[in-house]
């Protein structure tokens, strides 16, 4: 097992210790490591079926790491990474429904730790995502009301920190 390559080591070890965070967070993490290959190879597909496959993982890790604040970081960028991968797929309605589920993860990180910026710049990049793929599906309405929602956190964001490098290239992004 030792030279066995990574992915088949996790995957073994997933199947062995079902239960154990640490493992099943390290087959996700393989599985989105082959996703980002995939796509920088130009394999939209492959790429699309394992990052699925790494948030089938941290969807199923969600309730027991609730309160993990980095863990919700780690899932909610998944879920929009994923949602990236099935708009350059194609399958709009999917990266669609998945945005709205980054959108409504971003808010819960919001939510508990109101003064933590992460979790704005999560859900603005959530929401910037979700109006791309409106306006691509010809919903200019709610392209809009999304982009403008994201442009007005990296406002906000830019005005706290106007010397953060970040913030202003994000705040140009919107």
């Amino acid at each position: 097992m030792k030279n066995a390559p990574r992915q088949y080591r996790n995957q073994r070890l997933g199947k062995a210790k079902p239960r154990n965070q640490q493992v099943l967070l390290s087959l996700a993490s393989v599985h989105q490591q082959i996703s980002n290959m995939m796509h920088f190879s130009g394999d939209t597909a492959g790429a699309v079926e394992h990052s699925g496959k790494a948030l089938t993982i941290y969807d199923g890790l969600a309730g027991s790491l609730a309160n993990d604040a980095g863990f919700q970081t780690q899932r909610v960028t998944q879920t929009y990474h994923h949602a990236n991968l099935l708009s350059l797929a194609g399958r709009l309605d999917e990266a669609i429904a998945e945005y709205r589920q980054a959108v409504e993860l971003s808010q819960q990180i919001v939510t508990a730790h109101p003064e933590e910026r992460q979790g704005r710049i999560h859900l603005a990049t959530s929401l910037d995502g979700l109006g791309n793929v409106l306006q691509e599906k010809g919903d200019t309405a709610g392209a809009l009301e999304n982009r403008r929602k994201g442009l007005a956190i990296r406002e906000e964001l830019a005005r706290l920190d106007p010397n953060n490098a970040h913030y202003r290239r994000q705040l140009a992004f919107s």
